[in-house]
């Protein structure tokens, strides 16, 4: 278990080795990257600090409204897009760490005597009242 902490700065910046100031870019996302005083918080922010730091690295992070901080991939303006989930159309265009950070874990919740079924497509949700929690 211990290499995994020491190869883990390398799988996850290597190919960004050259670049410097590392540029990280993200949107408020509690408990994993947020706004903080004097920078941003949590485990992503963490994470990157702490690598970036060990590594001898200069690097920013900087929280922005989520279509902005997409947008800055592909144009170069930004180094790593923090907490986008894989998707065919991210992966033409973003290259993904081999092991992620973080993962997510989804719960459906149904009320007794209710009998919905879940298929995998969102469509076919529609007209249902749905609710969601955060933390």
């Amino acid at each position: 278990m211990r290499w995994l902490y020491r190869a883990l700065p390398l799988m996850l910046l290597g190919p960004l080795l050259q670049a410097s100031p590392l540029r990280f870019v993200g949107s408020d996302f509690p408990g994993i990257v947020q706004p903080g005083s004097p920078q941003p918080s949590g485990l992503a922010a963490d994470v990157i600090r702490t690598l970036c730091q060990r590594e001898q690295l200069a690097c920013s992070i900087q929280l922005l409204p989520w279509p902005r901080a997409q947008a800055m991939l592909p144009n170069g303006q930004a180094d790593v897009l923090i907490g986008p989930y894989r998707t065919a159309e991210r992966a033409a265009n973003m290259r993904f760490s081999r092991y992620p950070l973080y993962v997510d874990t989804l719960y459906w919740y149904r009320r007794s005597g209710q009998n919905v079924q879940w298929d995998g497509r969102f469509e076919s949700l529609a007209g249902l009242r749905l609710g969601v929690t955060r933390g």
